[in-house]
């Protein structure tokens, strides 16, 4: 199965090799190594089955290389670049006879759709090369809440790379030729139980993938949003863009991750963002909720026995619902602590949880696999607000268990993992 983690700075894809930055940044740079450089130079993008095609297509030029009569004096002038597809078409043109090795080489196939780059009306895609591939443009001009949730390369079962894009008021799915395959709008109007109505347009805010379809063929996880009404809905969709399933939530989810934490091997949805089930008054607004695909249905937990509970939906069936309290400084109401990113889940689970923006205080809470809270790192901004109150009187050597006690108020509303 293909490893479509992402990796999105440079101190990243060196961890992945054990290597430095600067060694790393070399080889992208003199041996072709696939990092892909989004606008600016210092945003970057590298996929984690694209760098393990490297390393095979490193070991098969180093024994050809042995095996080769000395080249013709002079420089290449460009780097060897490498995509999966063409590694492996390499490798399927060697023969292994005895101790030596025939070689048949073949053209370099066309690469892949692999980045992506919108700019207002106009949408880009390149190859792994930088090449440019195919535009598009829009109707209207937008954009994204975050393009890296916005957006996703996905192989929706035919060996090909579709692009998911969640632009304005739809979900659109290109084939890697650039033609539309299909949109989808969430468009269902749904009534509370005091008799409101939510119908206004809703936005698409992000879209993620599972790595396999769920038995009903869902695949793709979609979120739209309800205007100012604080009620979003969260969708699985087949590789067609049908719905099989839905979710819907008071309040806005802002990330998206799939992965498998506990050890039954099941991949589950996990998605961040905030709960207004409560009013704007709850202490407890910051929310990951945890969702097992196979049972993609029904209404928050959290708002069953609310004024926004909803007609005719039955309850979801969570594997997972937390409540994390507000934190730092609340100087502006409108300003809440929210679940902004989620990091692959694996053997534990980092969530990281702002106040508000990218500029504010936030902090990293680690989980182990049974949704355990295990440790609470704050920011600089959260660590220096924080010793310069509430735990300002506390000895060193204590602060790190009472920053976990001051930070770690959750509210278990569910939790399947333990």
């Amino acid at each position: 199965m293909r490893d479509e983690r992402e990796l999105s700075t440079w101190k990243e894809v060196a961890n992945y090799f054990g290597k430095s930055v600067r060694t790393v940044q070399q080889w992208e740079r003199l041996r072709g190594l696939p990092v892909k450089r989004l606008g600016d130079s210092s945003h970057i993008v590298a996929y984690v089955d694209e760098l393990e095609a490297w390393k095979e297509a490193q070991l098969i030029e180093r024994h050809l290389a042995k095996q080769a009569p000395d080249p013709a004096p002079g420089p290449s002038p460009h780097p060897p670049v490498f995509s999966r597809r063409a590694v492996l078409g390499a490798a399927a043109g060697i023969t292994i006879v005895g101790a030596g090795i025939g070689a048949t080489f073949i053209r370099r196939p066309r690469l892949k759709p692999s980045v992506a780059h919108l700019d207002g009306h106009l949408l880009k895609v390149f190859d792994a090369r930088n090449e440019p591939l195919w535009e598009h443009v829009f109707e209207h001009s937008f954009k994204p809440h975050e393009w890296t949730t916005a957006h996703r390369f996905v192989d929706l079962g035919d060996g090909r790379a579709s692009l998911l894009i969640a632009a304005d008021r739809a979900l659109y799915c290109f084939r890697d030729d650039g033609s539309i395959a299909w949109t989808h709008r969430y468009d269902r109007v749904l009534t509370s139980v005091t008799g409101r109505n939510f119908e206004f347009p809703y936005s698409t805010f992000f879209v993620g993938a599972l790595n396999r379809p769920t038995r009903a063929g869902g695949r793709i996880v979609a979120h739209f949003t309800c205007g100012p009404t604080a009620l979003s809905v969260t969708e699985l969709l087949d590789a067609q863009g049908q719905p099989v399933g839905q979710y819907v939530h008071a309040g806005w989810f802002f990330c998206v991750a799939t992965g498998t934490l506990d050890r039954n091997g099941r991949e589950d949805i996990f998605l961040g963002g905030v709960d207004d089930a409560a009013g704007d008054a709850g202490p407890y607004r910051a929310t990951l909720v945890v969702l097992d695909p196979e049972r993609f249905s029904g209404q928050a937990s959290t708002l069953l026995g609310t004024e926004r509970a909803l007609r005719d939906i039955p309850p979801a069936q969570e594997k997972a619902v937390i409540l994390i309290h507000d934190f730092g400084e609340a100087r502006d109401p409108n300003v809440f602590c929210n679940v902004a990113r989620i990091y692959n889940p694996s053997t534990h689970l980092d969530v990281t949880a702002l106040r508000g923006s990218d500029t504010v205080p936030g902090a990293h809470f680690i989980f182990d696999q049974n949704l355990r809270l295990t440790d609470v790192v704050p920011e600089h901004v959260l660590e220096d607000y924080l010793m310069n109150g509430q735990l300002k009187s506390v000895a060193p050597a204590h602060r790190h268990a009472a920053t976990i006690k001051l930070l770690g108020d959750l509210k278990y509303v569910r939790n399947e993992f333990h």
